[in-house]
């Protein structure tokens, strides 16, 4: 659902999950900030963009992942405070 890759520099974190219009599970806000805290600390990686596939960024969060349970609100939290004290440039 999450594709991560680095290349020239820059770490391309990509959503992945077109049937949903890549509404966002707990499991993803998770993989994101795993990407975001490895682009973070490789010292070649100059900047991070994060795009959805296709014609779609996000529809938003995955309302049945997030009735499931908390996880989904504080992995959504963890992701948005890695996202606003990261020193790369990054770029929805």
């Amino acid at each position: 659902m999450i594709k991560t890759e680095t290349r020239d520099r820059i770490t391309t974190v990509e959503l992945a999950r077109l049937d949903k219009k890549n509404a966002l599970t707990s499991a993803m806000y998770a993989a994101m900030t795993d990407a975001l805290a490895a682009a973070e600390s490789d010292p070649e990686v100059r900047a991070i963009v994060i795009h959805g596939t296709r014609d779609c960024f996000t529809a938003g969060n995955d309302l049945k992942d997030f009735l499931q349970g908390p996880a989904g609100a504080s992995q959504a939290l963890r992701f948005i405070s890695a996202l606003s004290s990261c020193r790369r440039s990054a770029s929805p």
